[in-house]
């Protein structure tokens, strides 16, 4: 689980760092915040979506092109930038996935 985590968290750091820090000025989830069920943050091309039924997408021109694949482990789920740096999906019961 931890290996799948932190290829996940390079993943999204690989793909974010392709950005410019002015494109996302706006949309950066920065240490202690969350990205709730149905929020997303994105740089009008790529974006990264919570959605409802608990899977973190990243999109890119609107095709996803990477999964948390954690559809229905949970509800209430968001995900979390903890200020140690991990990014992380907690269910609605604070549990993490």
């Amino acid at each position: 689980m931890a290996a799948h985590l932190f290829s996940t968290f390079l993943i999204l750091s690989a793909t974010f760092s392709l950005l410019t820090h002015d494109s996302l000025a706006s949309n950066v989830l920065s240490s202690g915040e969350f990205l709730f069920e149905g929020q997303e943050i994105n740089d009008g091309s790529c974006g990264l979506a919570m959605q409802t039924d608990c899977n973190l997408v990243l999109y890119d021109n609107g095709w996803p092109i990477w999964a948390s694949n954690t559809a229905g482990a949970g509800e209430d789920c968001h995900l979390g930038m903890l200020y140690n740096g991990n990014l992380v999906i907690f269910t609605g019961h604070s549990t993490h996935l």
